[in-house]
């Protein structure tokens, strides 16, 4: 798609090839002069390329798709900007029905989980839920996941110095200190995310609704329905008041 336009589009970047090793059932692997890599497809070209040619990758550069792959006018794969954009859009839409019908089949059941929470880990939900009308669809896996494990650890160490005794351990010792948790269907993210709501379930449960969800991080407080973002803006102050001249 879009064969024709890739000549005139100056939205792109060269880099000069490195190296190229096959990838079986889809092209090739290329390692680039700045040490990036990028899997290169045979669909459209099946020529080979090689070390010391010039790979022309179309997009807005760094951490943006690329939408194209042209090296030594061979065309590997070209989409115009407008063309990218609308795959993305349809991509999205495949993705939400995916989602929608996963809480479908699973409402039940995260329903029965939601309620054997602690009553600030409900509250803390539900106020994602009543924000958002997407959230659950979305996000609410994520969330429960690290609420679940968040409760279960606080229950298990009961005290703040037994949290903070734990923050400060190493992950052997996490382990043994805390063996019922589920380490390894934990994220860096979602880890940390369980670790600071245990501990302020145990110092101060009523802020658990309060705190930051766990995808924040990733996706912004508004997108999320964060109580950071449900806060009203304070009233701006009034216009100073000139006084009058002696």
């Amino acid at each position: 798609m879009g064969e024709a336009n890739w000549e005139r589009d100056a939205e792109f970047i060269e880099y000069r090839i490195e190296s190229v090793e096959p990838n079986e059932g889809y092209g090739w692997t290329l390692s680039l002069e700045d040490g990036g890599g990028i899997g290169c497809p045979d669909s459209e070209c099946k020529q080979a390329p090689v070390p010391g040619e010039t790979a022309r990758l179309y997009g807005k550069g760094f951490g943006y798709q690329v939408r194209g792959i042209v090296i030594n006018a061979r065309v590997y794969r070209y989409l115009t900007e407008e063309q990218e954009a609308a795959r993305h859009a349809q991509w999205c839409r495949d993705e939400e029905a995916k989602r929608q019908a996963k809480l479908d089949t699973e409402l039940a059941d995260r329903d029965a989980r939601r309620a054997k929470l602690p009553a600030p880990f409900r509250e803390r939900i539900e106020g994602f839920i009543a924000a958002r009308p997407d959230w659950r669809r979305d996000h609410e896996g994520y969330e429960l996941f690290v609420c679940e494990e968040a409760a279960e650890l606080a229950q298990h160490l009961q005290t703040p110095e037994a949290m903070r005794a734990f923050a400060a351990a190493s992950y052997d010792e996490q382990k043994r200190q805390a063996p019922q948790l589920k380490y390894s269907e934990h994220s860096g993210n979602t880890f940390g995310a369980m670790g600071a709501l245990a501990r302020r379930a145990l110092e101060s449960p009523e802020l658990v609704p309060k705190m930051h969800g766990a995808l924040c991080p990733l996706v912004g407080c508004k997108e999320y329905g964060c109580f950071a973002a449900r806060i009203p803006p304070l009233p701006s102050p009034p216009p100073a008041r000139e006084e009058p001249e002696t």
